[in-house]
Parts: structure tokens; C-alpha cells; sequence
């Protein structure tokens, strides 16, 4: 059995058995599957992207939503996906929009923290209080929105560089 297929007998089966329904839940499984990236430059973990092509960058929102569907067929990467994001965490807690092996792309614009909710959902998933190491780093980031995201009494996610 090649590399491929084996991945898709691994998968769980879907819980609604429907034909239209069996092949949106394998085609699903493989688009999240082809756009995961090894570990390199300055991510230490897998990592994933929405495409590779044209964007090929880490993005915040969109890795925090893949670590919820990766929970349910690997949970071992829902967590690194989450893990990848905070890793380009600046020491002040700010987690940029989107980043690469090369480091984060934007120093100035951000997303609200989705982060925090995958990755409870990917512990109430799996139950590895070892991944609970994450906490300080997402309680960082929340701080940090808290401080530095007013715009006028509103939420905003682009700073002003004044």
C-alpha cells in the first residue's frame, strides 16, 4: 500500500456514510494534508498553510482553524500547528498575521485570538495537559491585545507605527 493511501486508511471513518458526503470528508483530508510544511528556518514544528501557492506563509486565523480539523485526524498536528504559530512570538507577546521559515512578515498587524479557543479545543480534544505549556504564551498574546489593540474605543488589528 502506497505512502497515499495508507494515510487515508488511517483517517477515521465519517460519521455520515453518504457518498457526496464520504468523498467531501477524503477530499478535505487531503487538501489539509498536502498544505503541511516540515519543520524549517525559524518554525521548530510542522506547520500549515491555506495554499501553497500563492501565499505559502503561515497565517494566524487560518492555522488556528487547521488545528481544529487536524485535531480529529492528527491530533499530533492540530497541536503543532498551534504550537508553530507562537513560536514567532515576539517577548512581548504580539503574534503577527502571518509568518514563514524566515520569521514573522508583518511587525505591525494581527488578528484576534482565535488562537486561545483552537487551542483549548484541541486539549479538550485530545486531553494532553502537556500541551497546556502553551497557556503562557497565549495569555501573553491576549495581554498584549488587550493593551495594544484599541482603535478609538474599538478592537483593531493593524497598529499605527507612530
Amino acid at each position: 500500500m502506497t505512502r497515499h493511501l495508507k494515510f487515508f486508511a488511517g483517517l477515521p471513518h465519517p460519521r455520515f456514510p453518504v457518498e457526496w458526503t464520504e468523498r467531501t470528508y477524503y477530499k478535505a483530508c487531503s487538501v489539509l494534508k498536502v498544505n503541511v510544511e516540515s519543520p524549517q528556518g525559524v518554525i521548530p514544528f510542522r506547520w500549515t498553510t491555506p495554499d501553497r501557492w500563492p501565499h505559502r506563509h503561515m497565517w494566524l486565523w487560518d492555522s488556528a482553524f487547521h488545528a481544529i480539523g487536524c485535531e480529529h485526524i492528527d491530533p499530533e498536528l492540530g497541536k503543532d500547528a498551534l504550537k508553530a504559530v507562537l513560536s514567532l512570538q515576539r517577548e512581548d507577546g504580539f503574534v503577527s498575521i502571518t509568518g514563514s521559515p524566515e520569521g514573522r512578515l508583518y511587525e505591525y498587524t494581527t488578528q484576534p485570538p482565535i488562537l486561545t479557543w483552537a487551542a483549548w479545543d484541541v486539549y479538550r480534544h485530545t486531553g494532553d495537559r502537556e500541551f497546556l505549556e502553551c497557556y503562557p504564551r497565549l495569555r501573553a498574546y491576549v495581554e498584549w491585545d488587550l493593551e495594544h489593540r484599541d482603535v478609538d474605543g474599538l478592537p483593531g488589528w493593524r497598529l499605527n507605527r507612530e
